[in-house]
């Protein structure tokens, strides 16, 4: 499906979950095309965003999902899509729901450098134990975003310090001289599938 199908299909499945939802009609991130995404109240009383088109992990192993897009608030969906249009219709919640973020409800949410390598080799472990390849962080500034950049990834290599963590932990045989990153800079987040030998 196209993000029409995505979307209405979220609506569907919260709306029989017993949320109160609704969708908006945007701009993602090409000017000419127009997007879909959803809007669903919690227990909070705040609205939070799902947009389930991107976040599908489309090409992915089938043990990846993705979560850069689950209940996240305006300001964070606005980093990287271009506009949110009201409708002539019914009124577009404001979401500023920020308590049940995904990665601040699993605990993948760093201030520091030192939280993140420690976030990231918590889940190596559970990664090493569960046969999982996948591990990520968000972080809430920028300065710790490119300081863990650069200690993971350049200089001396951190992650590697990660890896073998989990491997004597966990007794996984994750590689610690190659894995793959995904880095991106509009959301501050760092996905990382590690390689077994």
């Amino acid at each position: 499906a196209t993000c029409q199908g995505y979307a209405d299909a979220m609506h569907l499945l919260l709306a029989a979950a017993g949320f109160e939802t609704c969708f908006c009609l945007g701009i993602g991130d090409a000017e000419s095309v127009t997007h879909k995404w959803n809007y669903v109240k919690l227990s909070d009383g705040e609205w939070y965003i799902v947009d389930a088109t991107w976040g599908d992990p489309e090409g992915k192993d089938e043990d990846y999902i993705k979560y850069d897009y689950l209940l996240i608030s305006d300001e964070e969906l606005l980093k990287t899509h271009k506009e949110k249009f009201e409708a002539h219709y019914y009124e577009v919640p404001d979401a500023n729901g920020t308590e049940f973020n995904y990665f601040a409800m699993e605990g993948y949410l760093a201030e520091t450098y030192e939280q993140a390598k420690e976030i990231l080799t918590q889940q190596a472990i559970e990664c090493g134990k569960s046969g999982r390849r996948y591990i990520q962080v968000q972080f809430t500034n920028l300065d710790a975003f490119n300081e863990a950049k650069d200690k993971f990834f350049s200089g001396d290599y951190e992650m590697q310090d990660v890896i073998k963590a989990a491997n004597k932990e966990s007794g996984s045989d994750f590689m610690t001289n190659s894995w793959t990153k995904l880095v991106r800079e509009e959301n501050l987040t760092m996905i990382l599938t590690l390689k077994y030998e």
